[in-house]
């Protein structure tokens, strides 16, 4: 398929579907259309400055079959804002939304499309809610909202590329799903899309990229998964896996939050995962949740459907290929094959049903594995699920990892086990202010109290929230009662009252972090400390749970669950560390109460047992 040297338009490409040949060389600026997937037996190469793409909103994307596939420094496989349209394109005409998975509503004015990460929001403007799987990326990238002003139309999402090479692709040039960028007036970009490769060996010094939209609101990242048996070696392999990017678009109004990168070796299970936005020095300051779940309660159960407790919204067919245990005293987890808003249906092939491990009322979460999860370049994770990682978490590189924020209905927490964790001194495990909400916060307003135990009223008016130890109070104020379990504490904190003049709202508590691990290395920060509220002596949030289960803790870092201070300190949280060795001083484990200018908390506790 020859372009003849020209800078020509874009057509289909000239071979109808079903023929195989041997090789196809696409050269010399071709502009290739390829709606139908391309199958041959040997090589497929494209050269000299030629592209191959899809139609818009294709869903079926790119398609290759080959023994080998060659892009060379010149030329590109790149879908490029050819997914699901932004508000007011082509094909979205008069609706402010863009269309996501499956073409439904997505992001509204003024946000980014989001798939892999969170969208971009201006003015509190709601993206779609992310999802996909990982590790099988299939989904067309997700079209921003139209701009606030004069209908501009918001960005395209990326396409989807995925490629099965027997043998090796060799990247010189690029692969390309990122998410297009409007024209302006804060429009919402659109996110990346999917690039999904499968081979035996893949190298070269290229670019594979699903990054999204940055104009003035960026688009999420999209998703990457690639299935390999060997790498190029140095110089040959993408920059040391660094140009394989699903970054988030970061807009000058608002930023669109990373996507994933999923590399497996065929002999791995699962796979690795990478958390990376490209931010030196700093981490990200866009988030890049694992499509979320949560720890739910059964409502209704068949053979193979769950209905969940409606608490966490789930986009319709946007949990495929993610798993659910259904009953969070045992360990039989199932692959979600189709879901609504609110039932999750499973495959139940197997021979054991959902109603064989599971009743109504049983507690429920998501389940996320990966062989190793890394770090780099500022990725912020953020997880409400159940995480198993076979082998190693490193965060590194400013990495941070967080939960989801509790609200008055849904209790997040971070839940991790792991083979090893290792946080390095400039990255942190963060879930400061993630607990229960404080008086008169968003989601909790026209309430006094901050929210405690069970998401019930606790803290009045000028005191501060009570988890390990008392909140303090000042004025006639009322701290809850402090509660929980010393040696395994399983909660979060509690929220700060409000402040007696003009509504100030109180400090959220801490959040909650568990992990079991066979070694872990802390040399920044595990936190899960209360909130401050801003003034007029509101209470402070208490300080919430670290709870770490391990064969050996060491390193130079902290460990806290501090409450919260300024003028109406938070109580103290709870650490527990149950250890075979540990080498991390014990001064380094914090649960103490806010230092106040009126009133501290009370200190929380720190249990250890060998």
């Amino acid at each position: 398929v020859d372009g003849q040297g020209a800078g020509s338009s874009f057509s289909a490409l000239p071979i109808p579907p079903g023929y195989v040949f041997d090789n196809v060389i696409i050269r010399n600026n071709a502009r290739v259309v390829a709606d139908d997937p391309i199958v041959v037996s040997n090589a497929l190469q494209i050269l000299a400055g030629s592209i191959v793409t899809h139609s818009p909103a294709q869903a079926n994307g790119v398609g290759i079959s080959a023994r080998s596939v060659e892009v060379d420094a010149t030329s590109s496989i790149d879908v490029t804002g050819k997914g699901y349209p932004g508000g007011e394109r082509p094909g979205n005409i008069n609706t402010n939304e863009g269309r996501t998975l499956g073409g439904q509503i997505g992001a509204a004015i003024r946000a980014g499309g989001a798939y892999g990460g969170i969208g971009g929001s201006y003015g509190g403007a709601q993206p779609n809610p992310v999802h996909g799987d990982p590790r099988n990326p299939v989904a067309l990238g997700s079209g921003g909202g139209r701009g606030g002003d004069d209908n501009w139309p918001g960005g395209n999402g990326g396409g989807r590329i995925t490629i099965l090479a027997t043998d090796t692709v060799a990247l010189a040039g690029a692969i390309r799903a990122d998410g297009a960028m409007p024209p302006g007036s804060l429009a919402g970009s659109g996110s990346g899309g999917s690039v999904k490769i499968d081979t035996s060996l893949l190298r070269g010094s290229g670019v594979i990229a699903a990054n999204g939209g940055a104009f003035e609101v960026g688009g999420s990242g999209g998703r990457v998964a690639i299935a390999y048996d060997y790498l190029g070696q140095a110089g040959d392999d993408l920059d040391g896996l660094r140009n394989i990017t699903a970054f988030g678009g970061h807009g000058n109004s608002a930023w669109g939050g990373a996507g994933t990168v999923v590399l497996r070796r065929h002999d791995q299970p699962y796979g690795d995962l990478y958390v990376d936005d490209n931010q030196a020095g700093a981490t990200s300051g866009a988030w890049t949740p694992l499509p979320h779940i949560g720890f739910g309660t059964v409502q209704a159960l068949t053979a193979d459907t769950l209905q969940t407790d409606g608490k966490v919204v789930l986009l319709p067919g946007g949990l495929v290929g993610l798993e659910i245990n259904p009953n969070a005293t045992q360990t039989h987890t199932f692959t979600i094959v189709a879901n609504t808003s609110t039932t999750l249906t499973v495959d139940a092939s197997g021979g054991l049903a959902l109603t064989n491990v599971a009743a109504v009322g049983n507690a429920y979460a998501g389940v996320h594995r990966f062989d190793n999860i890394f770090f780099r370049r500022g990725g912020f994770l953020v997880t409400g699920d159940k995480v198993v990682v076979g082998d190693a978490v490193r965060i590194d590189e400013y990495g941070r990892w967080t939960h989801f924020d509790a609200t008055a209905v849904i209790e997040s927490r971070l839940d991790l086990e792991a083979g090893t964790l290792a946080v390095s001194s400039n990255a942190s495990i963060d879930a400061d202010g993630r607990g229960y909400l404080g008086g008169e916060r968003p989601g909790n307003e026209g309430t006094n109290e901050g929210r405690t135990e069970g998401n019930t009223a606790g803290s009045s008016i000028r005191a501060g929230g009570s988890y390990g130890g008392l909140g303090g109070a000042t004025d006639g104020g009322t701290p809850a009662a402090s509660h929980g379990s010393l040696t395994q504490p399983a909660a979060l904190g509690s929220g700060g009252g409000r402040g007696g003049d003009d509504n100030w709202p109180g400090g959220d508590g801490g959040g909650w972090i568990r992990i079991l691990a066979g070694e872990i290395q802390v040399d920044g920060v595990l936190s899960a400390n209360g909130a401050t509220p801003s003034g007029s002596l509101a209470g402070s949030g208490s300080g919430g749970t670290i709870d770490i289960e391990t064969g050996a803790l060491s390193g130079n870092g902290f460990l806290r669950a501090n409450g919260g201070g300024f003028e109406v300190g938070g109580g103290g949280g709870r650490v527990a560390v149950r250890y075979g060795s540990l080498a991390l001083a014990t001064s380094h484990l914090e649960a103490k109460g806010g230092a106040a200018t009126t009133l501290s908390g009370g200190n929380g506790t720190v249990f250890l047992k060998q």
